[in-house]
C-alpha cells in the first residue's frame, strides 16, 4: 500500500507491519531515515529500500546504515520491483527466526579496534591518498565490506561490480569512504575475544594466499581475495546470536563425533556460517560472484559457474592456512577430487612456498 504521509505509513506499520518498505529520504517535515527506524523496531525482518533523488552523500550513506539497498531516481518500476520481491524471499529462507532477525537488522560486523586506530589516523594525515587507504582498509573484513557495500550502491553510479577496496574508495570519493570508515562498530578486544583476533588473522592469510592462487587458476583475483576476508564473518554472527560460548561448545561436540565445524553448525543451528554471512552480503548489494563464493566457500562444487573458480581459489586458500595452523599441519579438509577434476591440484606442496611469506606477511 501507499502512504501520502510518514505519520499514517507509522501508524499502518503498527497495525499490519510490512514485509518490505520503500522510502524517500527527504519527505516535507520529516527524514525517511526515521521511517527506517521506525520499520525496524516494528518488524526486525522488514526489506528496508530507499529510493530518493536526494544529492546529499553524507545522508544517502547514513541511510545505508539503516537500509538494505538504495536506488536513486528515477528508477525503473521492474528493477525496484524485483529487487524488493527478491529482498522479501532471502528474508523467508529456511533458517532459524533468531538469526535471520540478527541478519535483517545488522549495520556491521565487528572491526578490529587496532585497525580502526590506525585508520582514524591516516584519515587526520593531509598527505593521505587513496592507495594508502585502501592498503588499510582491505585488512579488515568489517570495514571491507561496508565500503564495498556502498560502492556497490546505485547512487554512486557504477556501471559494473566494484569488487576492489582501492576502487570503491576511488569512487565514492575519500569523505564518503571516511564515513563509511568511521561509522564501524567496534568490539572490545579482552578476556573471551581472542577467537576473534585469531579470525581476523585466519581472514587476511586466507585472503592473501587466495590472490596468489586465483592468479594461478584464471579466477577474478580482486574477487578472491575480498571474498576470502569475509568467507567467516558468519561467525561473527552466530556467536553474537546464540553466544560465544554455547556456539563453540556446541560446535566442539560435533568435531568430537567426527562433524566439520560447518555441518556441526547446521546439525546444531538449523544453517551454517556461510549461509548466513552470505546472507547478509547479498542483502547488502554486494556483488554476486563475492556472496556466492562466501556461501559455497566449504562446498565449491554447489557454486554456481560464474563464481566456481573464484570459490576454488577461496576454498583451498582457507584449507591451506588451516593445515598450516594446525598442530599436525595435516588437516587440509578440502573437496580435492572436486579440485583435481577441475584441473586445479590440491596439494599443499603446491602452494608451500608461499607459507612463510603469508604467515610473516598475511597483507601481502
Amino acid at each position: 500500500m501507499t502512504c501520502p504521509s510518514v505519520q499514517m505509513a507509522v501508524e499502518s506499520m503498527r497495525s499490519d507491519p510490512p514485509d518490505a518498505l520503500v522510502t524517500d529520504l527527504k519527505m516535507p517535515g520529516h527524514l525517511g531515515t526515521s521511517l527506517l527506524e521506525h520499520a525496524r523496531k516494528m518488524r526486525p525482518t522488514c526489506f528496508l529500500v530507499v529510493l530518493s533523488g536526494c544529492a546529499e552523500r553524507e545522508l544517502v550513506v547514513g541511510s545505508l546504515e539503516l537500509c538494505h539497498r538504495f536506488f536513486p531516481k528515477p528508477c525503473d518500476a521492474e528493477v525496484l520491483v524485483e529487487a524488493v520481491e527478491a529482498g522479501v524471499a532471502k528474508l523467508r529462507k529456511a533458517m532459524p527466526t533468531d538469526l535471520r532477525v540478527w541478519v535483517a537488522v545488522s549495520k556491521s560486523l565487528p572491526a578490529a579496534p587496532s585497525l580502526y586506530r590506525r585508520i582514524q589516523s591516516l584519515l587526520a594525515d593531509p598527505d593521505a591518498n587513496i592507495e594508502r587507504m585502501a592498503v588499510l582498509i582491505r585488512q579488515d573484513s568489517a570495514i571491507t565490506a561496508r565500503l564495498l557495500r556502498a560502492a556497490n550502491s546505485p547512487f554512486f553510479g557504477s556501471r559494473q561490480a566494484v569488487n576492489s577496496v582501492q576502487d570503491a574508495v576511488s569512487l565514492i570519493g575519500m569523505d564518503a569512504a571516511t564515513s563509511v570508515v568511521l561509522g564501524c562498530k567496534l568490539f572490545e578486544a579482552g578476556p573471551g575475544k581472542e577467537w576473534q583476533e585469531k579470525l581476523w588473522k585466519h581472514s587476511l592469510q586466507t585472503a592473501a594466499l587466495a590472490k596468489h592462487i586465483a592468479g594461478d587458476i584464471g579466477a577474478n583475483v580482486e574477487a578472491a581475495a575480498t571474498a576470502a576476508l569475509l568467507h567467516d564473518s558468519g561467525k561473527t554472527i552466530l556467536a553474537d546470536v546464540l553466544g560465544h560460548w554455547n556456539w563453540s561448545e556446541r560446535l566442539a561436540d560435533g568435531k568430537a563425533n567426527g562433524l566439520l565445524p560447518w555441518v556441526a553448525e547446521e546439525t546444531q543451528f538449523g544453517t551454517n556460517h556461510a549461509a548466513v554471512g552470505a546472507l547478509l552480503f547479498e542483502l547488502w548489494g554486494l556483488p554476486e560472484e563475492i556472496v556466492q563464493t562466501v556461501r559455497w566457500h566449504h562446498q565449491p562444487s554447489r557454486c554456481p559457474a560464474f563464481a566456481s573458480r573464484c570459490a576454488a581459489a577461496v576454498h583451498l586458500s582457507n584449507a591451506l592456512v588451516h593445515a598450516w595452523a594446525s598442530a599436525s599441519g595435516k588437516e587440509m579438509a578440502c573437496d580435492a577430487l572436486w579440485l583435481e577434476s577441475c584441473g586445479i591440484p590440491a596439494s599443499m606442496k603446491n602452494y608451500a612456498g608461499l607459507r612463510k611469506l603469508i604467515e610473516e606477511s598475511p597483507h601481502a
